[in-house]
């Protein structure tokens, strides 16, 4: 899987009809939804910048992604022009292959003092070990 990111600071007068484009329903997540590979789009907005958000595009495979910029060229740079006016600057910041799909989950965390972790046991236990055969002997 790969991931798009892009960074946006979008004009004070416009974030209402941003979000409503770049949302999980707005006008780009439709256009990409018509093509294979398609996974999905995230949005994310700045906690301490309100203007400034990321989106990130997800995409089956970096092929997927270009053959919905070339099949879908002309929308794409439509779509591009129209919404151009909501922001003061965008910038892709990058193509990221997916590793993991998430890093550290919610049963990864460190445990509280006193609480035992699944992960923190010796590796052996839980699990059946096979018994050691000597090899024959020679002779």
């Amino acid at each position: 899987m790969i991931q798009i990111v892009w960074e946006f600071i979008v004009k004070e007068s416009a974030v209402g009809r941003f979000l409503r484009a770049y949302g999980p329903n707005g006008a780009w997540s439709r256009l990409f939804r018509e093509y294979p590979g398609f996974l999905g789009t995230t949005l994310l907005r700045d906690e301490e910048n309100p203007r400034r958000f990321l989106t990130i595009d997800l995409w089956e495979t970096g092929s997927h992604r270009k053959r919905m910029l070339t099949q879908a060229k002309a929308q794409y740079s439509e779509l591009d022009d129209v919404l151009a006016d909501l922001t003061e600057s965008e910038e892709e910041i990058g193509i990221f292959d997916t590793l993991t799909d998430v890093t550290v989950s919610a049963s990864q965390r460190e445990p509280k003092e006193g609480e035992r972790s699944p992960w923190h046991e010796p590796p052996n236990k839980g699990m059946r070990l096979a018994k050691a055969r000597r090899p024959p002997a020679c002779g």
